[in-house]
């Protein structure tokens, strides 16, 4: 009986490890101009939201891109002529469980040129993406906090639909 409860424990411990970034993320800062400039034109700074289903070493969702930090509250509109690219994207990545990393590639532009987020779990509802900027060996930290869990997204939450 005893091992069979020291086996539960390590089953449970492993499920919630393999799921540890289920849910919704929001940036707290805009993502850095430069590193997601489009031909040469640095845009709006966007804020990201994150909405992800973590599977093992697979992590899907959708990327959803806000020019205000207060934005992803609201209901998300059909299309946003303040963005100059998309609104969203559906995201696909690869989770290392022993490094706590998150690999991930996003186009906010909807131009087929997408750029490399490799986000680092810090504490259980906390990612930091340490971004590369123009001078050489500085980085610019941009922090992402939990703000549902999996079972609080909507099915709408978990789509990207084109803009018409």
């Amino acid at each position: 009986m005893r091992i069979f409860s020291v086996v539960l424990i390590l089953g449970l411990l492993g499920c919630n490890e393999s799921q540890v970034l289920s849910g919704q993320w929001f940036s707290e800062d805009p993502m850095p101009l430069t590193y997601f400039e489009h031909d040469g034109q640095v845009q709006t700074p966007y804020y990201l939201e994150l909405n992800l289903g973590h599977y093992g070493s697979e992590v899907v969702g959708v990327a959803r891109y806000f020019t205000k930090p207060d934005q992803h509250h609201l209901n998300w509109p059909a299309c946003n002529k303040e963005l100059p690219g998309c609104r969203c994207n559906e995201v696909v990545g690869n989770y290392n469980m022993v490094k706590k990393r998150l690999r991930l590639y996003l186009d906010p532009y909807c131009s087929g040129m997408v750029k490399l987020l490799e986000l680092a779990l810090e504490e259980d509802d906390e990612m930091v993406w340490k971004v590369p900027t123009d001078e050489t060996n500085i980085t610019k930290t941009v922090v992402f906090e939990r703000m549902l869990e999996e079972n609080g997204l909507t099915a709408k939450q978990k789509a990207c639909e084109p803009c018409d």
